[in-house]
């Protein structure tokens, strides 16, 4: 949690900062405060209405906030002034910038090999967690996934929680929301169109137009409206695990399983983690 000293200095120098990207979404800002005792901060301003304001408070609540399960950084911070919530926490590097970009030495890809099972472990027991609150995340890419290195083991944590939505008895009983699904859970099978329909052996396939066209588009559209996000994100964190590659190891099965095709097929992420805990004799 950032120091008051801190907060003040921040609110004062807002205007130096881009607080949205170029979509108009609230973006993090590196904010370095003039007092050399103080960490670097990733910042993030939002509107006290925004749904993530909401969601943070829930999770860095006192009943939540040392779960170690939950997902949230213990050391993240929300302040409000000046009409906004100011979202901090000590800047860290996360998942892809450390372990998979180029600049990783050899030294590094040792140490990683022996990290592997320790932020899957970590990452299915975030996600059950979210999942058994009605919490879909949506965005479980490497570049979300922040690392606080320590000898015994790293402890990781999600950074963005934007793109959450959290289900409740009034929400459900609305019509399905549309997500705007973000590029790591785009590549999801049952968002893609046409995915679902093989066709027949040696079936060749026409143009389509007019009314035709149109209907087969209607219906990807339903199928990709009515898609299961909690199944995304299995699969999309099936994705990141697969990028950091377990080939070869006892793992790589709990990965191919988060990865099937069918949604009908996946695990759950709490079945992820059961098969997970089974593979590695854990309890």
């Amino acid at each position: 949690m950032p120091d008051a000293d801190s907060i003040d200095e921040l609110v004062a120098r807002q205007e130096q900062f881009h607080w949205t990207d170029a979509t108009g979404r609230a973006a993090w800002v590196h904010f370095r405060p003039s007092h050399l005792d103080d960490p670097a901060l990733l910042v993030k301003r939002l509107p006290l209405t925004a749904p993530e304001v909401a969601l943070l408070r829930m999770l860095a609540s006192e009943r939540m906030r040392y779960n170690p399960d939950n997902p949230v950084s213990e050391g993240l911070g929300m302040v409000v002034r000046d009409g906004w919530a100011w979202v901090c926490v000590e800047e860290k590097r996360n998942v892809l910038g450390l372990y998979l970009g180029g600049g990783c030495g050899r030294s590094m890809r040792k140490e990683w090999a022996g990290e592997k099972g320790n932020l899957m472990h970590q990452m299915l027991r975030y996600l059950s967690f979210l999942h058994s609150l009605c919490i879909t995340s949506l965005d479980l890419s490497a570049s979300n996934i922040l690392v606080t290195e320590h000898a015994y083991g790293n402890i990781y944590e999600l950074l963005d929680f934007s793109t959450c939505f959290r289900f409740t008895a009034r929400n459900s009983a609305r019509e399905a929301p549309e997500f705007d699904w973000p590029e790591g859970s785009r590549g999801a099978p049952e968002l893609q169109s046409g995915v679902q329909r093989p066709k027949d052996e040696g079936e060749v396939e026409e143009a389509e137009e007019g009314e035709e066209a149109e209907e087969r588009d209607a219906e990807e559209e339903e199928e990709e409206a009515q898609a299961n996000p909690f199944d995304v994100d299995v699969w999309a964190l099936g994705k990141t695990l697969e990028q950091i590659d377990y080939t070869g190891t006892d793992l790589e099965l709990v990965v191919r399983r988060m990865l099937a095709a069918d949604p009908a097929l996946r695990p759950s992420a709490e079945d992820a983690l059961a098969l997970y805990s089974e593979l590695v004799g854990d309890g």
